[in-house]
């Protein structure tokens, strides 16, 4: 209703409206869902990680339920992609397509088995769920997770395996934890803009307002 009376008003503003929503997921329901359980460590990791999948809605429910983690076979999760933990801390929600998809990206991730507080095993997890959600994988093609950052994968789109080669002193140690920052674009490094594809984004945006005001903006 808002968008209509919007586009009545001035229907450029819903063009650029449209076009922003397009890069925001506005999803409530996303399929899989990351907690955080226990205390923090002298190291600022949480205790223990672990992600749960909504399959409630699927025709194959064979997985609904299952705990998706590493360095632990406890399990943490109830059915559609809840928490069996109150206490438990929710951090964040990205899709991942169904069964057979998750059962894909927990092999994928067998090398970050351990240990439970470490943010790789659910960063690996998520990567590769997502690539399989999204038709991504390519026969051949790089694996997010397998400690090689392939000619196919950047710091934007696998930080776990690029970050190491980024910045070796502080993301160096493939088969250990490191701190999470590790698996941001930024590679820890200080003064690197966090999430470099939101320029991308208002970079487009202001684009599309300069086509549609008729380079208005620049006019002297």
């Amino acid at each position: 209703m808002a968008t209509f009376i919007l586009g009545v008003a001035n229907p450029k503003l819903v063009l650029l409206y449209l076009l922003a929503s397009s890069f925001v997921n506005t999803s409530t329901s996303a399929k899989c869902r990351e907690y955080m359980g226990g205390t923090s460590t002298a190291f600022g990791y949480e205790v223990h990680r672990y992600v749960c999948c909504n399959n409630c809605p699927d025709t194959d429910r064979t997985c609904d339920g299952i705990t998706y983690q590493g360095g632990s076979r406890n399990s943490y999760c109830s059915t559609c992609g809840n928490t069996a933990y109150s206490s438990h801390t929710f951090k964040h929600s990205f899709q991942c397509t169904d069964c057979r998809s998750q059962s894909n990206a927990v092999s994928a991730c067998s090398r970050y088995d351990r240990p439970v507080r470490c943010w790789k095993w659910a960063e690996c997890f998520q990567k590769n769920c997502r690539s399989s959600a999204r038709g991504k994988r390519q026969a051949g093609g790089s694996m997010c997770g397998d400690g090689v950052c392939g000619s196919d994968e950047s710091v934007l789109t696998c930080p776990l395996d690029c970050c190491p080669i980024i910045n070796n002193v502080t993301c160096g140690a493939v088969d250990e934890c490191t701190p999470e920052c590790c698996g941001e674009s930024t590679c820890c490094n200080t003064g690197v803009l966090k999430r470099p594809e939101q320029m991308i984004i208002l970079a487009t945006v202001i684009t599309a307002i300069v086509i549609l005001t008729g380079n208005s903006l620049f006019d002297q």
